[in-house]
């Protein structure tokens, strides 16, 4: 993408930050004459979608939003006395604070203006396809793509999982599709969120092209991961096994160079990944996990004592390198340095993977297990372990089905740490969070089902919007 094209993006950007009168979702959107003046064509609508790219950037993969499945669980905890996610991490959000610390209000309301600017994207797609059909394909398939991403963040951090009841009819978010800001929105169900989820992503695919594999832009494969993922989550492991194993027939697994290679240029296995992007004249910039996770910031989040346990329970599994002790806590060393050369501060220089072959692998294996396919199961869940250990020993033959998915849960665990799903995870399996070094007693253990593991409504929707507030807040 092009930055310089984008500085006008940063100023509509801000503009709609500033203007809110109503409610997150219903808004007096200032940017609507400058967008409808700039807009006025598919070069232009391309150029408002490398806004959206950047935006994915500052507005969602910047610090402390991706960590959050990570630390409101049990894989990663903020230092003691630090500022960002501890009421996350002690399970008490105040859905009525605005100061952006207590609370996931910043991420509910910039999530959705991403939506409604993929909306917007779409809406010109369609608009002015007639100047170049297939760029116009690939326009739309890429905001639907991003559009049910943004969806499927919100509706697992602001609701329960879609098993929460059996059909998933408690309450979700609002599924947004369209750039009208006069369109009355309303608290859809779980289900109907994830059918919205599967509708764009369905709609994604038809039109994305298949040779595009540019891993920067959400592409053709990208879309059928997270469709993978979405039909994991929701219960339909025959559709997830599916789409898992078409990605892994394209894009398969990194073996040479794993895991140095993760999170750099020379990736294979990512999906869809975020490159690091600063800009100080336009004020727009990307901090990524590893610099958070870094102990030479003051506010480092640090591994907990139960992640590192299992990650280095075997010396011979390359990912024990993923921790490292030092005298104030595990230090997260997962993520490399100086990865990209894009970013001044090497601790943050690496690419934000949000899709990889690897997790295809994991939903595949979950899948077959949940089907009855336990040898299936046991091939898949073997090659996640034999690529970290190739001296471990293969998955035993007469485990069962309960002990098989433990497995799974345990590797996919390992596999996938701090990649920011360990709480969306837990609750999907119906299990709690039990800390062993928890920063105090408060935040040691969390029950299944609990109202606290998911964040709450931000109350000016609730007054504004009609919204029903979720329990407990």
């Amino acid at each position: 993408m092009s930055v310089c094209k984008c500085g006008w993006y940063a100023i509509l950007m801000a503009v709609f930050f500033f203007s809110c009168k109503k409610s997150f979702l219903e808004v007096t959107d200032k940017t609507v004459l400058l967008k409808q003046a700039y807009v006025k064509d598919l070069t232009s609508t391309q150029d408002y979608l490398n806004g959206i790219y950047i935006n994915l950037v500052s507005d969602y993969a910047y610090g402390t939003k991706l960590p959050y499945a990570e630390i409101i669980a049990d894989n990663m905890k903020p230092v003691n006395g630090g500022r960002y996610l501890m009421t996350e991490y002690m399970w008490t959000q105040q859905a009525n604070s605005t100061s952006g610390k207590s609370n996931s209000n910043e991420l509910w309301r910039k999530l959705y203006r991403i939506i409604r600017d993929c909306s917007f994207v779409s809406e010109c797609a369609d608009k002015y396809k007639n100047e170049n059909e297939s760029s116009a394909r690939s326009i739309k398939g890429q905001a639907l793509g991003i559009r049910a991403l943004m969806h499927f963040v919100l509706v697992n951090t602001f609701a329960q999982s879609y098993n929460f009841t059996n059909d998933g009819s408690h309450p979700g978010i609002p599924y947004i599709t369209t750039s009208d800001l006069e369109s009355k929105e309303t608290r859809q169900t779980v289900a109907e969120v994830y059918q919205g989820i599967e509708d764009d992503l369905k709609s994604a695919i038809s039109l994305l092209s298949q040779s595009d594999i540019k891993t920067e832009v959400f592409n053709y494969q990208a879309a059928k991961g997270l469709l993978a993922r979405a039909y994991l989550f929701s219960g339909e492991f025959s559709s997830a096994k599916e789409m898992a194993t078409q990605v892994l027939s394209s894009v398969p697994l990194l073996i040479e160079g794993y895991p140095e290679k993760l999170y750099t240029r020379e990736e294979t296995e990512a999906l869809f990944r975020l490159p690091p992007i600063v800009s100080e004249e336009d004020n727009y910039y990307g901090i990524f996990t590893g610099y958070y996770a870094s102990p030479k910031w003051e506010m480092a989040y640090w591994a907990t004592d139960d992640i590192a346990k299992i990650l280095q329970e075997s010396a011979d599994d390359k990912r024990a390198n993923w921790v490292s002790r030092s005298p104030d806590g595990w230090v997260i060393t997962k993520f490399p340095t100086g990865a990209t050369g894009l970013f001044p501060v090497v601790e943050g220089d690496h690419y934000q993977v949000l899709l990889r072959s690897s997790e295809m692998c994991l939903i595949a294996s979950e899948s077959c297990a949940h089907l009855g396919q336990l040898d299936s199961a046991r091939i898949y869940l073997q090659k996640i372990r034999s690529r970290a250990n190739p001296s471990v020993s293969p998955m035993p033959i007469d485990q069962g089905k309960p002990a098989l998915l433990d497995s799974i849960y345990k590797e996919r665990r390992k596999e996938l740490a701090f990649d920011g799903l360990r709480m969306f995870d837990l609750l999907r399996w119906k299990q709690g969070v039990n800390r062993s070094d928890a920063n105090s007693d408060m935040a040691k253990s969390l029950s299944y089902p609990n109202n606290k593991a998911i964040a709450p409504i931000p109350q000016q929707e609730v007054e504004l919007s009609g919204f029903s507030q979720n329990p407990g807040y």
